[in-house]
């Protein structure tokens, strides 16, 4: 999908995610997918930069780190 491809050629400077409490079962689809990483010294780094709650549900806003 379009966001694995932004995230896998790195093209992704920030990122805005929504963690609700909400279980959607094994048939549920994945945000997106990346590209497995092995070594965690290479991964790309973001940093929590704003976090804003909506009732139960959190976004989270992630910047990368320089």
């Amino acid at each position: 999908n379009l966001i694995s491809a932004f995230l896998n050629a790195n093209a992704v400077d920030e990122i805005y995610a929504f963690v609700a409490p909400k279980l959607l079962g094994e048939r549920a689809r994945d945000a997106f997918n990346t590209q497995n990483v092995l070594d965690l010294s290479v991964c790309r780094e973001f940093n929590l930069h704003k976090t804003k709650r909506y009732g139960n549900d959190v976004l989270l806003h992630y910047l990368l780190e320089d």
